[in-house]
């Protein structure tokens, strides 16, 4: 894999070498927006399973799981960290009682929408320095990849 480098071809790139520079980029993006996540005891891996429940209350670890696309062993881990961190209950849900409901509390809404701020604000201070042809262009070409990879996601579910 390679670092970003600034002097890199502007041209067309394979979609090979398009993958590569996504992943270095997301990398870059991680190393940024990482210090939020300290201040909210919230990983990357919380996150966004607190996104899916906050977005999606009353859901299963499975349901989790499946769109996280990860083994429920690995999402029970990240579920017992979130709620011993006190930011979401677990309920038994009505329609069977195997099954357990996931909510998000009021401490983990607050830590969420925080650490999202912070995220924000981090990536604003570096994007702000952009001019706005700039701006429009990433903004156009972060619609095509959102447009390209739920397209990818919706074909596999």
């Amino acid at each position: 894999m390679s670092s970003i480098n600034e002097n890199a071809p502007t041209g067309a790139l394979s979609p090979e070498e398009l993958g590569d520079r996504l992943i270095a980029l997301i990398d870059l993006l991680q190393n940024r927006v990482r210090p939020s996540y300290h201040t909210t005891r919230l990983t990357a891996a919380r996150m966004s399973a607190l996104r899916i429940i906050i977005e999606n209350d009353g859901t299963t670890g499975g349901q989790i799981a499946q769109a996280e696309r990860v083994t429920q062993a690995t999402i029970t881990r990240v579920l017992d960290g979130l709620y011993e961190s006190g930011f979401i209950e677990r309920e038994p849900s009505p329609r069977d009682r195997r099954i357990v409901d996931v909510r998000a509390t009021e401490a983990g809404r607050a830590a969420f929408s925080e650490a999202v701020a912070s995220q924000i604000e981090r990536l604003a201070g570096a994007l702000a320095t952009l001019s706005a042809e700039d701006r429009a262009k990433i903004s156009s070409a972060i619609r095509h990849l959102e447009r390209v990879f739920r397209t990818a996601r919706d074909q596999r579910s």
